[in-house]
Order: structure tokens, then sequence, then C-alpha cells
């Protein structure tokens, strides 16, 4: 899928397990997502700061649903994949903590193709050559419940619809989810659709508005709302 480019070289792409955005992130406030997160500059270190401290470097991981907020002078650029892609099993078992600047060799080939326009068929495959990572496979109940998520990205899914796909209870349909995802059902609910928002948004012009109320959102509102909670920028900022 293409991406977006506009001024001062902003890009945002679409990517198999993830998506990329590069630009200005001002006054960028805490928040927190599902995805992992890597951000960096193209010269100037960037930090992220935590609820508990700060970290400065090159390149900065943050895990799944850590509260943070990114700081730096210039352009950034912030990958966010899924903690259940290959890229994203690989991240977890290197840093298994909150947050970390790191050093790897295939980070450079990974800015050099993000300060470019390289085809998103080529970040993918830059992240599928990361070594695979043998985890306990998810439980199968989740793993059928975030499929069935992501059948229906404009719909609020109640939590008794959910259980009763997976044969659980509510109680324990909710305990489940969030041992297995690290994050709230509602949370991720509201994740899915926000993603799904970038994808019907990708080569069209249709409006923020238009695009929040097809995405299951209920006004404009509501949707700001979510989008700075869950990427700390108001959705003008990233998605137009």
């Amino acid at each position: 899928m293409q991406g977006r480019s506009g001024s001062e070289g902003k890009r945002r792409i679409l990517l198999e397990e993830g998506v990329m955005f590069r630009g200005m992130l001002p006054d960028n406030e805490y928040h927190r997502h599902f995805g992992i997160q890597l951000s960096f500059t193209q010269g100037n270190p960037i930090s992220i700061h935590l609820q508990g401290g700060q970290l400065t470097g090159s390149f900065i991981y943050v895990g799944s649903s850590v509260s943070h907020k990114l700081v730096c002078l210039g352009p950034a650029i912030v990958f966010i994949v899924s903690p259940m892609s290959r890229a994203g099993r690989y991240l977890r078992s290197k840093y298994p903590g909150d947050a970390a600047s790191i050093q790897e060799p295939w980070l450079k080939e990974l800015s050099a193709l993000a300060a470019s326009d390289a085809d998103p068929a080529q970040f993918d495959e830059l992240l599928k050559s990361l070594p695979e990572v043998l985890t306990t496979e998810p439980d199968k109940r989740i793993a059928k419940a975030m499929e069935y998520l992501a059948q229906h990205p404009r719909e609020i899914v109640p939590v008794e619809e959910m259980a009763a796909v997976c044969g659980l209870s509510n109680g324990r349909f909710l305990h489940l989810f969030k041992q297995e995802t690290g994050i709230s059902f509602r949370r991720y609910q509201i994740y899915n659709r926000l993603a799904y928002l970038g994808s019907i948004l990708e080569g069209t012009e249709m409006s923020l508005t238009d695009a929040a109320h097809e995405a299951g959102f209920a006004d404009s509102a509501h949707f700001s709302r979510a989008f700075r909670q869950t990427f700390g920028q108001s959705p003008r900022e990233i998605l137009k």
C-alpha cells in the first residue's frame, strides 16, 4: 500500500503489521497504545519521557501499553508494530522492559529507508528479515477474538457478544484478554478502530469527520479525544 507524503517531508505509510509516521510532532502528550514503538530522528537525539523518568538516544524502544511522550527538536520518525508480529516478538524478546535506548545494525537500514520515499514493501521486507522468535502461542480463544475484531472494525462489539464467540463468561473473557494482550478489551477496540481509520483515509479525500463516523466514533470530539489518548497528537497532525 502506498504512503502519503506532504509538505516538509511529512509521510505516513501503512505496513503489513504496523504503521510509520515521519514529521513534526509538536507538544506530544502522554499517551499509550497496544503497539510497540520505535522512535528516532535523522540526526538529533530523541527523548522519550516515561512516568518514572526519561530516555534519550538515537533509537528508542517503547513497549506495548507503556505511557510515554516523545520530545525532539526536528522531525521524528515513529514506527508502531503489533506486539504479535514478527518484529514485535523479536523486540519484546530482546527488550523485555518498558523502554530502552537501543542500537542494532538493521536500525541504520531502517533509518535510511525512512529518510527516503522508499516503497512500503521495502520496510516490510526488512522487518520480516528479523530473526524469528518462538514464543508461547497466544490463547486460541483470544486469537479468535482479535481476528473477529479485525473483521468488524466499524463496530463497537459488546463484551457479551465477544465472550460468546470465544465460549467464555464475560468476566473470564475480560480477564483472559488483558492477560494475553496486556491491554483492556475496551482500549484494544479503540486502537483497532483507529488503525482501521488510518487505512480508510489512505489515498482518499475523505474528511476526518466522515472517516471518524465510518470507523464507528459517535462524533469528531470523541474521535479526537481517543486519538490524543492513543497517539499523543491531534488526528489532523498525523492523518492529514
